[in-house]
Formats: C-alpha cells, sequence, structure tokens
C-alpha cells in the first residue's frame, strides 16, 4: 500500500533516478574543468604578457636618477658646485629611459593589448605616465643640444602625457577605480607630470601655456589630494608593493614650488611660501614614516623614493641660493651629499638584491 502511494506522489516523466544524479553530476564536473582550464589559459596569457613587457616601475629608476641630476644642475646653477655629475646621473637616467621605453614599445607593438591592461590596472595603471614625465625633464637638460627641435620635443611630450591622463581620467570619471584601489601614486600623472611640464614649458620659452600647465597641477592636487589622504586614514593599508608612494607626497609640493621659481618666481610670493610650508610639513611627515617604510620588502618599489627626495632637495637649494653665499655652499653640499647617499645605498642593495635573485635565493 505505502508503495502505490509513493509512486502516485511521483510526478510522471520526472522520476529520479541514479542515472540522471550520475549525468547532472558529470555535467558540473564538465563545466568546472572548463572554466579552469579557461582561466588557467588566461593566467598564462597574462604572465606571458607581463613577461615581455618592461614592469611601469622599472621607470623609477630613470625617473630618481634624473631627479638627482636635476638637484645636481639646480646647486651647479651658482658656479660653485661643479657640473660633470649631473652630466653623469643624466647620461644614466637618458640611458635606461631609451632602454626601457624602447623595450616597453617593442612589446606593446608585439601585444597592443599591454597598453590598454596596463592603462586600466588600478594600482599599476598612473605609472605609465613616468614615460613622458623622464623625457620632458631629460629634455630640459639636453635641450640646448638641438635647440632648433628642443621646444617641439617638448610641447610633443607634453601632449603625450596628456593623452595619457585624459585616458586615465575618462577611466576614474566612470567609475573605473574602486576607492581602496587608490593610492597616492594617482598624483603623478596629474599633478607632478603636470608641474614637471610647466618647468619644461618655461624652459622651452612658452610662459602661457607653462602657467597654464601650472593651474592643471594645482586643480588637481586640490581636488585628488583629499580624496587619496582620506583613503589612506580611513581605508584598509596599502599592499607592500605601493607604500612607497606615500613619498609622491613630498613630490608634488616640491615640483610645484620648483614650476613657481621657473615661472620668474623669487621666492616672496605668498604663494611661494605656501608652497614651501607644505614641502616642510610633507618632509617632517615622510621623516616619521621612516619605520612604516622600513617594512616594505626590498624591490623595485624602493626607487620611487628617489624622486620626490631629489624633487625636495632641488626646491630647498633653490630657497638656499636666496640667502649668504658661504652658508648656501655648505647647507648646499650637504644636501647633495645625503641625495648621494640614497642613491648609493639603493643601488648597492639593488645589485645585491639582483643578484641573490639571479642565484635562486630571494632576500
Amino acid at each position: 500500500m505505502a508503495d502505490a502511494t509513493t509512486s502516485t506522489l511521483q510526478p510522471r516523466g520526472h522520476s529520479i533516478t541514479p542515472q540522471s544524479n550520475a549525468f547532472v553530476e558529470d555535467e558540473d564536473r564538465i563545466t568546472d574543468t572548463i572554466k579552469q582550464v579557461i582561466g588557467v589559459v588566461a593566467a598564462e596569457r597574462t604572465r606571458q604578457l607581463h613577461l615581455r613587457a618592461i614592469p611601469l616601475g622599472a621607470f623609477g629608476i630613470p625617473l630618481g636618477l634624473a631627479g638627482v641630476g636635476g638637484a645636481w644642475s639646480v646647486a651647479s646653477s651658482g658656479g660653485v658646485i661643479p657640473r660633470w655629475p649631473e652630466e653623469v646621473w643624466f647620461g644614466i637616467a637618458c640611458v635606461l629611459w631609451l632602454w626601457f621605453t624602447t623595450a616597453y614599445g617593442i612589446s606593446v607593438l608585439r601585444h597592443r593589448e599591454i597598453l590598454g591592461s596596463d592603462l586600466r590596472h588600478p594600482a599599476h595603471g598612473p605609472f605609465i605616465a613616468f614615460i613622458p614625465v623622464i623625457g620632458m625633464v631629460l629634455n630640459q637638460h639636453y635641450g640646448s643640444l638641438y635647440s632648433a627641435a628642443s621646444a617641439w620635443v617638448c610641447v610633443a611630450l607634453v601632449g603625450l602625457l596628456a593623452l595619457v591622463d585624459a585616458s586615465l581620467i575618462a577611466q576614474w570619471l566612470t567609475g573605473g577605480v574602486g576607492r581602496e584601489a587608490l593610492h597616492v601614486g594617482y598624483l603623478l600623472p596629474v599633478v607632478t607630470g603636470s608641474f614637471v611640464s610647466s618647468i619644461g614649458l618655461s624652459a622651452a620659452g612658452m610662459p602661457g601655456p607653462s602657467v597654464a600647465a601650472f593651474g592643471v597641477g594645482v586643480f588637481f592636487f586640490v581636488v585628488l589630494g583629499p580624496i587619496i589622504i582620506g583613503r589612506l586614514i580611513a581605508g584598509p593599508p596599502l599592499p607592500s608593493s605601493l607604500r612607497s608612494t606615500v613619498a609622491i607626497l613630498l613630490a608634488a609640493p616640491s615640483t610645484g614650488g620648483l614650476a613657481l621659481f621657473a615661472n620668474s618666481d623669487s621666492g616672496q610670493s605668498r604663494l611661494q611660501l605656501c608652497s614651501a610650508g607644505v614641502v616642510v610639513a610633507m618632509f617632517l611627515a615622510q621623516v616619521m614614516l621612516i619605520p612604516y617604510y622600513r617594512r616594505i620588502p626590498f624591490g623595485l618599489a624602493y626607487w620611487a623614493f628617489l624622486f620626490p627626495l631629489a624633487s625636495a632637495a632641488s626646491y630647498a637649494i633653490r630657497w638656499i641660493q636666496l640667502g649668504d653665499s658661504a652658508i648656501a655652499n655648505v647647507a648646499t653640499w650637504a644636501s647633495l651629499g645625503v641625495l648621494t647617499l640614497v642613491v648609493a645605498a639603493i643601488s648597492v642593495a639593488s645589485i645585491v638584491y639582483a643578484l641573490r635573485q639571479s642565484g635562486g635565493n630571494p632576500i
């Protein structure tokens, strides 16, 4: 009787059998396997693309060295400091920039998706601005060798940076970046890059565009600065690979102050004094952050410290040169000495790191 009742409760044509259960399980396993294969293929494709491309973080090396050359250039303008050190630093930076840019360009030509992937990357996307920014710093130094074309090279590099910035801004405005992905590196293309553009345009004899570029940098510093600082205060901790980007908080006002000097500011304006105050505040904050930075595993990220420190040294030297010549010379040499020691320390550590990595022993 029970069997008859049970059989009448089951809908006709929908009886569940061990064979149908096995079929469903097999189908699920096949689907999972296909998804895993697709994931592995996609991951391998991404890995191969990034192996063939120069990491964008590597451009921090020539940027930092060009910044050091710039500090020596500012110091030597007084006629007391020798000029040969700046030629050494700029020479190394130029060779590395040409090498990295050529290698990256070849990778992009072979695999066009690399460029789009880098621009959309929430962490490393802003670092693509390294390429035109370094070019502008080098053009300002070597422009006298090709004076007829120097201004055109500067305009081309500023235009390239503008295209990069426009692409990044469009992504930001359409929700392409989550709040937790924000880091101080987002100030590099639109703030620091704009101030460097202002300096380069001023050196190329274009005061109007130089002031316009300075205005762009100020605008984005005012707009993005509070958002990013708020994320650092209230958001989750930055990953170790991005902690060094906090040093860019020193580079932004330092390059802004240098742009003011480049636009014939003698140091007496209230805007320049405001800039100096921000630089001092950010420098003291960086000193307090040394224990935080020491917890970062050594790697390319350490080169990110060099450009902010070099730009701050350049800015300090410009102020020092306004004072008594005897004291100014001592203070200038002290600033250059500290900067050179930092470069030497990072360089030696990088060589040791590379040797250990090549030997299969992680540092």
